[in-house]
């Protein structure tokens, strides 16, 4: 039993140390406009490093269990909180209403699209709601790589951005709506709690003592998601949001944004990990639904959305491009699958070709633009 858990304790040592020293390398990473360039930018490349961990782990008969999921929980919340943080309430109120209405409708439409393909084909309709979101960061790194100033890309990074608040609010109604909701406004009201008392109450020039009592804070946090069932990434959003919107709510995020570089190769590593079991279970059906989802995707969140905007948003000529999924939808069956609600894994590898695909073709689609 002490061997098992040395081996668990080990692997999950070496995860992080991985993780720690590739967010110092990626500084070092070449930053050019081509292809390969974005893609390792993107850290892809980590969820090799996570599949070779996860063949190791089964080469030495380890199985994780409980050990490691307080980890997991940490990790899903902070990437939460990260989430939510980015919705400032005075930020949000500056955007044309037009925007939220143009986002909406395409929202509704995509996801009414996915259920129809869906139960067609046979698969699960709950996976639309998962599916429906979109990933800022790497739209932010093509245009920077590609070294894009088209004013139309600010308008499209807008929509981008405010496209996971629909999706993570409709996520967090979706899967407290399987988990008990009165655990889940306890731990709200205990978070808060919590956090206006030591806003109000201590207040530190040495960020070291700030950086220590964040991880502290977060190491409770996710202690209570723990404790009252609740999923990780859902309470951690709510509570973004609530600490973005504080009077000294930037004293917890400056302290946290740090670690954006480093929890997104935790991610991709965690992906490789999950992927490993997978990867064989690509077929006919599967690639059937790939295809289908694709084609909703660039159908929905490109044609439509660009005739939408057209004619919602007036006097604009902006190239309109939300074909941007990311990994987030990897992290929503993750985490489902790791709280009980439903087990979705065998999705995990047309989802993650998906990815591929259509970064591929927003890095396409901007360098043809650019041309």
């Amino acid at each position: 039993m002490l061997y098992k858990i040395m081996n668990e304790f080990l692997y999950i040592i070496l995860l992080f140390t991985i993780a720690f020293f590739s967010s110092l390398i990626y500084l070092t990473k070449k930053k050019s406009s081509s292809l390969l360039s974005y893609l390792l930018n993107l850290n892809i490349e980590y969820i090799l490093v996570g599949i070779i961990i996860s063949y190791t782990i089964k080469s030495n008969n380890v199985t994780f269990s409980q050990d490691f999921t307080p980890y997991l929980y940490f990790t899903l919340f902070l990437t939460g909180i990260l989430f939510g943080a980015q919705y400032k309430f005075s930020l949000l109120k500056t955007i044309n209403a037009k925007f939220y209405l143009f986002i909406f409708i395409i929202f509704l439409l995509y996801t009414f699209s996915l259920v129809v393909f869906l139960k067609l084909l046979g698969f699960n309709s709950q996976f639309a709601i998962l599916l429906n979101t979109t990933f800022p960061f790497s739209c932010i790194l093509l245009n920077k790589l590609m070294k894009n100033k088209a004013s139309n890309y600010y308008n499209n990074l807008i929509l981008l951005s405010l496209y996971p608040l629909f999706s993570y609010t409709a996520y967090t109604i979706f899967v407290n709506s399987f988990l008990n909701t009165i655990n889940f406004i306890m731990f709200f009201l205990i978070s808060a709690f919590v956090i206006i008392i030591i806003s109000k109450t201590i207040h530190f020039n040495d960020k070291r003592v700030l950086y220590t009592l964040n991880i502290i804070l977060l190491i409770l946090f996710t202690g209570l998601t723990m404790t009252f069932n609740l999923s990780p990434l859902s309470a951690g959003f709510v509570i973004g949001i609530f600490i973005a919107n504080i009077k000294y709510g930037d004293v917890f995020i400056n302290t946290t944004d740090f670690l954006d570089k480093f929890l997104y190769i935790i991610l991709f590593i965690l992906i490789g990990i999950y992927l490993y079991d997978k990867i064989m279970l690509i077929n006919i059906s599967k690639i059937v639904a790939l295809i289908s989802i694709l084609f909703v995707t660039l159908f929905t969140r490109k044609y439509l959305a660009q005739q939408l905007f057209n004619k919602l948003i007036l006097n604009s000529n902006d190239k309109i491009n939300l074909v941007n999924i990311g990994i987030i939808p990897i992290l929503f069956i993750i985490e489902i699958k790791t709280i009980g609600i439903i087990d979705l894994t065998d999705m995990l590898p047309t989802i993650f070709l998906l990815f591929i695909i259509t970064e591929i073709y927003n890095f396409m689609v901007l360098k043809n633009e650019n041309s």
